[in-house]
């Protein structure tokens, strides 16, 4: 019997949802488990791979990294919508986002733009 952590739980679901190619795509907490540098290439996956169709995302999370690529950004706050808009946008409005973002650690709208990831020459890399 395979056993597999939470996080390889998390990972193979995210390579499910790429590979089904759906035009939209529910997730929560999809990264909650992972390590930061795993975080990280789920999300430039989800963005190289997730792009080349038009897909819907529908993302759950605390840690807005996950999120701060996102077109808009729905707010909730004691279960009332709070704000809505483009993470840079909520940034500079001074709300409740901005106070999310800063209480992180950082402004998460200011974060670089990712280069596309080989994962075929990673994969080769690690032996996988």
């Amino acid at each position: 019997m395979l056993s597999l952590s939470l996080g390889q739980c998390q990972l193979v679901c995210v390579a499910r949802a790429l590979l089904r190619q759906t035009t939209l795509l529910l997730m929560d907490e999809a990264t909650s488990a992972l390590d930061a540098h795993s975080e990280h290439l789920v999300e430039v996956a989800l963005t190289q791979y997730g792009g080349k169709q038009k897909q819907t995302r529908l993302a759950i999370a605390h840690h807005l990294r996950t999120i701060s690529n996102y077109d808009r950004v729905l707010v909730l706050d004691g279960g009332e919508v709070a704000e809505f808009g483009p993470p840079a946008a909520l940034v500079a409005s001074c709300g409740v986002y901005a106070a999310l973002a800063a209480a992180q650690g950082a402004d998460e709208s200011a974060k670089p733009q990712t280069a596309p990831y080989d994962f075929k020459r990673a994969r080769r890399r690690s032996h996988i």
